[in-house]
């Protein structure tokens, strides 16, 4: 289960050549991007793949608002990512997981008492991104946002396919009755996954997708957080997609790049709807 919650955090794309791809019919176009959420200042620069999307395009879109404020956040945390006050992550997982999560976070220097509350899926998510920026990586160097505020000081117009809310809903449905199972797959993994960030950005730059294929295969043991994080995501940006592609400006869709490869992902459903798919290079 951790491999889910890696894959849904970096959300890596390994195809080889590039991790852009141009869209195109008889009349328009428009480029996808494959992102990383996560980086070190030092896996800079990107790819030039990137940046030739974004000069050739007009709007650039991304999965959802990055510029939600904190205040917002913290809404929307207390609204739709916490239990009710008197239900917490120990009524949610058996004795024994409830202290194996304890000795974790003894581990690790961060109180159980601060994530308690949250449900299991971003109690666990937020547990990672502590390991992950002990290591340097931070959403700060992510490339969603650095083109973001490349979009905001160049004044490139900027679209979304979710709110913030639609997106947490599919973060926190995650595991959802089955705690213990998603909590045990989170230990099994932890000690490996958390490394294999370092492999997977070498691979992303040099275009190799079988780290990212083993993640795929292990998220697709967990159907219905599959259905949720993917396939229903995949189907409503689809509809979105195609009303891109009757307008004569050019997007630059970047998404987390789980969302674009294999048999649900958009470069084989778009291709499928009769759409021209190349790489960009």
């Amino acid at each position: 289960m951790l491999k889910l919650l890696t894959l849904f955090l970096f959300n890596l794309f390994l195809y080889a050549k590039s991790s852009v791809w141009i869209v195109e019919n008889n009349l328009n176009k428009l480029y996808l991007g494959g992102t990383i959420h996560l980086l070190k200042e030092s896996d800079y620069p990107l790819p030039k793949e990137f940046f030739k999307a974004y000069k050739n395009s007009d709007i650039i879109v991304f999965e959802t608002d990055i510029n939600i404020s904190k205040r917002e956040a913290q809404k929307l945390l207390l609204e739709m990512g916490t239990y009710p006050a008197d239900v917490n992550i120990k009524d949610k997982i058996s004795p024994k997981n409830y202290k194996r999560l304890q000795k974790y976070c003894e581990k690790i220097g961060f109180p159980l008492f601060y994530i308690e509350q949250l449900k299991l899926p971003l109690a666990l998510t937020t547990l990672i991104t502590i390991e992950e920026k002990k290591r340097g990586y931070s959403a700060e160097f992510g490339v969603d946002n650095y083109f973001y505020k490349k979009a905001i000081a160049d004044k490139k117009e900027i679209e979304t396919f979710e709110t913030p809310k639609e997106q947490m809903e599919f973060i926190v449905k995650m595991g959802e009755g089955k705690e213990n199972e998603f909590i045990e797959k989170f230990f099994e993994d932890v000690e490996k996954n958390l490394h294999d960030l370092d492999k997977i950005i070498k691979s992303w730059k040099k275009g190799d997708n079988s780290i990212l294929i083993k993640y795929l295969q292990d998220f697709k043991k967990y159907p219905s957080s599959y259905q949720n994080l993917l396939v229903k995501r995949n189907s409503n940006w689809l509809k979105k997609i195609e009303k891109y592609l009757k307008t004569p400006k050019v997007e630059f869709i970047l998404v987390g790049t789980a969302h674009l490869i294999g048999k649900d992902g958009l470069i084989t459903k778009l291709r499928n709807l009769g759409y021209r798919v190349k790489r960009v290079e």
